[in-house]
């Protein structure tokens, strides 16, 4: 008999008894609520950097869950990836198969993304949709520049995405630059309000998955 999931959640936050991969396990084909993803990616863990953590427990609980509510998903997504560093290493670290391309855009035909911001991230969407062309600047790896393949985070300012791709949490192996390309506001999926790692203000994000 599975363990309830209530039980479950208190065994990884409070005491840390099970893994990542353990935690997937206790909570294959459960139904996984919007709490339980609040309670499971934020636990409040005495020295542990959890920000390393977090995306790829959402991909476990993802793989995991029995309904994927496209909205309950997409909502812990985001939270997950706007609080976590290195995803890409955490991605290609899991155990369990995401692309997270292929999740977004499966998202935006399943619901309204829009829905899913908040109001500041509205505005900053809305003042983009209405600009015809425009640059945006994404900091990254000479092998994510030669494979074409690029990441999903953008920012309108080439400075920011410098500081990302120098930022040490991030773990960017070898040498590091910047991409820059010229979009239109009607390609941007969404924007995301990510808070920074420091506690410092929140910085706005544009998700682009290319054309």
């Amino acid at each position: 008999m599975k363990d309830n999931i209530e039980t479950i959640v208190d065994d990884f936050l409070l005491y840390r008894r099970i893994t990542i991969e353990e935690l997937h396990d206790k909570c294959l084909g459960q139904d996984i609520t919007t709490e339980h993803f609040n309670r499971l990616l934020y636990p409040v863990l005495r020295g542990s950097n959890y920000r390393n953590e977090r995306f790829k427990c959402f991909i476990a609980l993802y793989d995991a869950s029995s309904k994927r509510d496209p909205k309950v998903s997409f909502m812990a997504f985001k939270d997950a990836y706007c609080g976590s560093d290195n995803i890409y290493n955490q991605i290609k670290d899991s155990p369990y198969p995401f692309d997270i391309k292929s999740f977004v855009r499966s998202m935006q035909q399943k619901i309204n993304l829009y829905e899913c911001m908040t109001e500041e991230e509205k505005i900053f969407f809305d003042d983009l949709q209405k600009r015809e062309r425009f640059e945006i600047y994404r900091g990254m790896s000479d092998e994510e520049y030669s494979s074409g393949n690029y990441g999903i985070s953008w920012s309108l300012c080439e400075q920011t995405a410098w500081q990302y791709a120098h930022f040490k949490k991030n773990n960017i192996q070898g040498e590091v630059g910047v991409k820059w390309l010229t979009i239109s506001g009607r390609d941007i999926v969404t924007v995301f309000s990510v808070q920074e790692w420091n506690g410092g203000e929140p910085k706005i994000e544009i998700i682009y998955l290319g054309r």
